[in-house]
């Protein structure tokens, strides 16, 4: 009888059938007119953008720093610079920041008329020109490679604004784009100008470094940048993955220097104290700055996978040793001097005994301040982060700051947004094992909230509350830990 594809939609704004079948845009000051004879509205196109498209050129990528290292005046965070060179502001949503081969999708900031945006890696602190948007990315790259990488930025439509390949950079100095699209290295006394007007700076050349040094490949650290021991530690370990499933080991770099995997290697000790094949960590050319993480694995996709991880970028492939399912011992090393920079002796006994079946759960620190090799420092991943927490915070992490006097429990609070119900929780130590269920009036059990679940030291539960009419209930948690001790707590539950 019949038919009409609406065009894009305006916000608020209902789109109306006026005279000879043409369409336009409400103009009742409602936004719309329900049930009621359609307003006059002009004829206007519903499915024309109210922001201009950009165009080529009008966002650039003006500044890059990819070796922070030396820094004092600025955070040692890497960080591309984005300019707006027209007068109006443009929504970088939608938006794709591409590094190398990886496209990482921009989120909804504003970059300012004329003005600048830093994108950085978020968790890392950086510190920009008042008026300038921070854009923090979860995928932004942990250690920019220094010896060069091509960056580009596409609008939504894939459409390339901007592309630039920076050269081999160095060691605390931005490389900047000025007059005439030429670069510089920033004459910035901080290092760089991130956030605002690039330093007039001297054309040099920022490629070509003081000494000739093979390329692609990053500078050699020099002998007071050694990693030192236990500044680097092995942090998290997967020796008996699921089928299809591939072992890894996680590093930490738990210093307050950044710090480069050049000179390192992992190896295995033997039963009679040497040790086994040297892999190096040079060919990864990768620095951690402090806090950050890096995976090793034979097989990226091995893990992500079967595990969920935010980190992607820091799970890179490289050649282990076999790791075996009972135990072994890895070693974290100097290969200049054969220093020890960490060693865990690692046992399959180390996992929670409330864990059955190990396969697939990995081995955690539980504080990278305690010992490497003592037992009470590492227990299994807790089933909340699917038994692994590659490239981020450990599960089952704590420190003294954290820990109360016993375990607490909240009563589930309600949600109205969501329509379920939010349990938070805090416990004294790690290895908790927990049920959780509600019971009716007359203490008949009416759902599961948890079935022998391994909590970690700090986090939360979400319950839908199906199947239950509204009325008072009793919310009821057992508690358990493996030394023996437990605790019951019982609350009153409100179901909406």
């Amino acid at each position: 009888i019949h038919s009409y594809t609406y065009p894009k939609a305006k916000a608020g704004r209902s789109i109306e059938r006026g005279e000879g079948d043409k369409w336009h845009l409400s103009t009742d000051p409602r936004g719309g007119t329900p049930g009621e004879e359609n307003s006059e509205g002009t004829p206007d196109k519903p499915d024309k953008p109210e922001k201009p498209k950009a165009s080529p050129g009008d966002v650039l990528i003006n500044e890059v720093m990819a070796d922070p290292r030396g820094l004092t005046k600025l955070p040692a965070t890497e960080y591309v610079e984005l300019h707006n060179t027209t007068d109006h502001e443009i929504d970088l949503e939608g938006w794709t920041f591409v590094y190398d081969k990886t496209s990482i999708p921009l989120p909804d900031a504003e970059l300012p008329a004329g003005g600048y945006a830093v994108l950085y890696k978020a968790g890392r602190e950086i510190s920009v020109a008042d008026g300038a948007a921070e854009v923090a990315l979860k995928r932004f790259p942990a250690n920019m490679i220094n010896a060069g990488k091509p960056l580009a930025l596409k609008d939504p439509s894939g459409t390339v604004i901007h592309s630039y390949t920076y050269p081999k950079a160095r060691a605390g100095r931005s490389i900047e784009r000025g007059e005439g699209d030429k670069w510089h290295l920033s004459s910035d006394p901080r290092g760089g100008t991130p956030g605002e007007e690039n330093s007039e700076g001297a054309p040099d050349k920022p490629d070509e470094p003081d000494e000739p040094d093979e390329p692609n490949r990053p500078n050699e650290p020099d002998a007071t940048e050694q990693v030192e021991p236990r500044e680097i530690i092995l942090n998290e370990i997967l020796f008996d993955p699921q089928p299809r499933g591939s072992e890894y080991i996680e590093l930490y770099n738990r210093s307050d220097r950044t710090l480069s995997t050049h000179g390192l290697a992992i190896a295995l000790r033997k039963s009679d104290g040497h040790l086994g094949t040297r892999h190096s960590l040079t060919s990864l050319a990768t620095t951690l700055a402090p806090g950050d993480y890096l995976v090793l694995t034979s097989d990226p996709n091995g893990v992500t996978s079967l595990i969920r991880t935010p980190a992607l970028d820091v799970i890179r492939r490289f050649k282990l040793p076999a790791l075996n399912n009972q135990g072994a011992t890895i070693v974290l090393l100097r290969t200049a001097d054969s220093t020890v920079v960490d060693e865990v002796t690692y046992s399959a006994k180390w996992h929670s005994s409330a864990v059955k079946i190990r396969r697939g759960v990995a081995l955690e620190r539980i504080s990278p301040d305690g010992s490497s090799q003592e037992a009470a420092n590492w227990t299994s991943a807790s089933s909340e982060t699917g038994y692994g927490t590659p490239g981020y915070k450990n599960s089952q992490s704590g420190t003294s700051s954290q820990i109360e006097e016993g375990a607490t429990i909240s009563e589930p609070e309600y949600n109205a947004s969501t329509r379920d119900y939010l349990i938070r929780y805090r416990m004294d130590k790690p290895d908790y094992r927990c049920q959780m269920a509600v019971y009716s009036s007359n203490g008949q059990k009416v759902a599961v909230i948890a079935n022998n679940q391994l909590l970690t030291p700090e986090g939360e539960i979400r319950w839908d509350g199906a199947g239950l009419t509204p009325g008072v209930y009793v919310f009821y948690v057992e508690l358990y830990h493996p030394d023996g001790s437990s605790q019951h707590i019982r609350k009153p539950l409100l179901v909406h």
